[in-house]
């Protein structure tokens, strides 16, 4: 894993709240994105103010379970009571921050400013106040890694990123709004969504990673080059088709 590459970097109460925030950062998912919640006024938009409208659904329902617990077990999910009230903020404040940083809305703001803060540094060089973004950043990087899987679960993540972005479409369309990048299963080319994906999104992203730590540049930018041939290769065969 990413945490696991960058070794003793992060103190133990940091590398807590992001495996929490790993854990509960799509839970409560409705299948369909932070556009379609918008567009639509669902009660989830109205809810959180068209802001984030999924990030911020994720983390609520997972305090809510955890200090509301289940009916009739109060007490059953919540793991941090016995944390004092100020710690628990901390703790909290950082859970609710991680998942917010998945919003792919904050994509391309929060690798220029990893990059410009980071670049040419050493980690004992970076800014302290840094580092817990770039744990944050880690998630945001694993949260979009199909690219940066291994084969067949690079494809099969594909697929089924692409079931749920065609199911939108599909709602989108006999809603008679307009189909969201990505979501018609008519038009929609699979090399070529993923090329772009790649190219655009990720391996810049990547990039930036390696070089706070190196080891993705070793482990994880290889697999994504190879990926991002497979789907050339792939766009090739359709192409002669």
């Amino acid at each position: 894993s990413l945490i696991q590459m960058a070794g003793d970097l992060f103190e133990k109460e940091e590398l807590f709240s992001i495996l929490v925030a790993s854990a509960v950062h799509d839970v409560n998912h409705p299948g369909m994105n932070n556009t379609f919640q918008v567009n639509t006024f669902s009660k989830l938009a109205l809810a959180h103010n068209d802001a984030a409208v999924l990030e911020n659904e994720h983390s609520c329902h997972a305090f809510k379970l955890m200090i509301e617990g289940l009916p009739g077990r109060p007490d059953e999910l919540n793991f941090l009571r016995h944390v004092e009230a100020p710690k628990f903020a901390e703790i909290r404040k950082r859970i609710i921050d991680a998942v917010l940083h998945t919003d792919m809305s904050a994509h391309f703001s929060s690798v220029a400013n990893i990059a410009n803060q980071s670049a040419g540094k050493s980690w004992s060089e970076i800014d302290p106040k840094l580092r817990l973004e770039v744990l944050m950043y880690m998630l945001h990087l694993a949260d979009i890694s199909n690219p940066a899987k291994g084969s067949p679960m690079f494809q099969l993540w594909t697929d089924r990123c692409l079931d749920e972005f065609f199911a939108q479409g599909d709602r989108e369309s006999d809603m008679g709004l307009s189909i969201s990048p990505n979501c018609d299963r008519n038009t929609t080319k699979k090399p070529e969504s993923q090329i772009g994906f790649i190219n655009f999104v990720v391996k810049p992203a990547y990039l930036v990673l390696a070089d706070i730590i190196p080891a993705v540049g070793e482990m994880v930018l290889p697999v994504i080059e190879n990926n991002l041939t497979y789907w050339k290769d792939q766009k090739g065969k359709i192409e002669t088709v």
